[in-house]
């Protein structure tokens, strides 16, 4: 086995949980032999053939473990692109909105900056016709005054 193999059974964790990529190491046939004495009873010889069925089976998990790796990375960069697309697009509709409400607020500011505008000329001529009807009234109190003066004199 090599040594990058992913090792299932460590239980290591890569900060998501447990790492089930990763394979334990193999037993050595003596082991093996010795567990099933102990757990069925039954003696297995150095060259019995049941201990193929095991390199086989470890070959075969070996296999599966590095294609199911693959598939993981595979799978990590998809959605790494995928999520960073989509993090590009809402950053850019962020944007645009952003933009069009500043715009629109600004269109807002100057329509109100015209209308203040507008008001103030508006208070301005008012102000001269009030202006205007006081010094008419003044006027017309002094008139009526020099009338009533001389009519009474």
């Amino acid at each position: 086995m090599k040594d990058t193999a992913p090792d299932i059974a460590s239980g290591t964790t890569s900060g998501l949980g447990p790492d089930h990529g990763r394979l334990p190491p193999p037993r050595s046939f003596d082991d093996l032999r010795a567990q099933l004495l102990q757990a069925h009873g039954v003696g297995v010889s150095a060259d019995d053939p049941i201990l193929l069925s095991y390199t086989l089976h470890r070959v075969a998990l070996e296999e599966v473990a590095e294609t199911l790796a693959t598939a993981r990375g595979d799978l990590s960069a998809v959605v790494r692109d995928a999520s960073t697309e989509y993090a590009v697009s809402l950053r850019a509709a962020l944007d645009a909105l952003l933009s069009d409400s500043t715009r629109q607020r600004l269109i807002a500011m100057q329509e109100a900056a015209v209308q203040a505008d507008r008001a103030v000329l508006a208070l301005r001529r008012t102000v001269r016709w009030l202006a205007v009807i006081g010094a008419l009234t003044v006027v017309a109190a002094l008139v009526s005054l020099v009338v009533l003066t001389t009519t009474l004199a």
